[in-house]
């Protein structure tokens, strides 16, 4: 308001003649109403504007600008390469924004070119749909592996194989990706952004079994229509060594859950659905696997096992895949919520060991299951425990202040 009164003076110390009170007021009102107008445009316009640099630089991601339609498609997709403050795992390493953008620019000025941040945008949809693809490509490959089963010497190209082959491609991807994408050292807390010691680092871990796991040697021994079964069972036998990769599937699941809580609640009941349905699919595999290894090894299937599919021979190629793996799943099912052998029809040695192995396993699961639910509970009752015992002192420190405030006025 200060300036609106020395706005006014000014105006009126300008006419020499004498000013009628009728004008003073009008022009009273119109530096008024100006003043209030560059007020409220200073107030709501101010924060959306943006420093534009005289250097050429953004004052985002330091990357330089340049013409044409190429280099600013270019310059987009390095940003996105970039640490982005979106990223969930951003402020676990960063403290604040103005430590994201000495990190970019470390990037820019330390780091190889054409790296992908750890924790840019890119890095975290890959990693996302890359949790999507290891884990469908586990679940495919033992799903070939023990419920596809043709007649000896008859093996052809499979729907699922076609499939598989798909994921295939995504897993050799990857590969590319990981040669280009840095990481972090959990015991310094440092991002790596050099392009030779995270092609070293990648060697060193993931990359043979990445490799050899996403290579199609069933593919082509099949369409290149191999008689040989032991061959076969080796060759389906490596798309089963990506099954390591399920850690690392939890942590990008993990990292999504946190888009959109923090609660570590969440991030332990996500986890532990993905782990029971990878398991007990895998069960189910586990469950036909002495015939299955008979097949393949031998060229035939024992008619005297599998007696719990109720088949008066007793033999998988009388049996579609969908009813095998529905009779599979129950007994599994089944041993996970505490069913004994009494629910088992077993007649074979074979049978007994492996239904035994599995009600070990999902008794172990079970009790790691329970102490989940404890912990979870004890979370939720600690947590509203504390919150009550706040509102308490806050209410405590009320009533003294209260009280405090009353003596005060009964002195006066």
């Amino acid at each position: 308001m200060s300036s609106y009164f020395n706005a006014v003076i000014f105006c009126t110390k300008r006419k020499k003649e004498k000013i009628s009170s009728l004008y003073i007021l009008k022009t009273s009102l119109c530096v008024y109403l100006l003043y209030k107008i560059f007020s409220i445009r200073r107030k709501y316009m101010m924060p959306f504007k943006k420093h534009h640099c005289q250097l050429g630089l953004g004052s985002d991601s330091m990357l330089l600008k340049k013409p044409g339609l190429w280099a600013n498609l270019y310059r987009s997709m390095r940003k996105m390469c970039q640490v982005a403050q979106y990223h969930p795992d951003t402020y676990d390493h960063f403290r604040s924004y103005p430590a994201v953008v000495a990190e970019r620019q470390r990037q820019l000025y330390e780091g190889d070119k054409n790296l992908i941040h750890p924790l840019s945008l890119v890095s975290l949809c890959w990693h996302t749909i890359m949790a999507f693809v290891n884990l469908m490509h586990m679940f495919i490959s033992t799903l070939r592996l023990f419920f596809v089963l043709t007649p000896p010497r008859t093996q052809t190209v499979h729907a699922i194989d076609k499939v598989l082959l798909a994921f295939h491609a995504l897993c050799f991807l990857d590969i590319l990706f990981n040669f280009n994408i840095g990481y972090t050292e959990k015991e310094y807390s440092h991002i790596v952004m050099k392009r030779r010691k995270i092609v070293c680092h990648y060697l060193r871990r993931w990359f043979l079994l990445d490799l050899a796991s996403c290579l199609p040697v069933a593919f082509v021994l099949l369409y290149l229509d191999l008689k040989d079964t032991q061959c076969l069972l080796f060759a389906h036998i490596l798309p089963l060594l990506r099954t390591p990769r399920l850690y690392t599937a939890l942590i990008d699941v993990k990292v999504f859950t946190k888009i959109f809580t923090r609660s570590y609640i969440w991030y332990g009941m996500m986890r532990h659905a993905v782990l029971f349905v990878m398991t007990a699919h895998w069960c189910t595999c586990f469950v036909y696997l002495p015939p299955v290894l008979c097949y393949y090894w031998y060229g035939k299937i024992p008619w005297k096992y599998n007696r719990f599919l109720k088949d008066p021979d007793r033999d998988l190629w009388n049996i579609d895949l969908q009813n095998r793996y529905r009779k599979g799943m129950f007994i599994v099912l089944s041993s996970f919520f505490g069913t004994g052998f009494s629910m088992f029809r077993a007649s074979e040695p074979e049978e007994i060991v492996i239904h035994a192995l599995i009600i070990l396993y999902s008794a172990m699961f079970m009790v790691y299951t329970l102490v989940l639910l404890l912990k979870v509970y004890m979370t939720t009752y600690s947590s509203t425990v504390r919150y009550h015992e706040l509102m308490n002192q806050v209410e405590v420190w009320n009533l003294n202040h209260l009280l405090i405030i009353t003596y005060i006025k009964k002195r006066r």
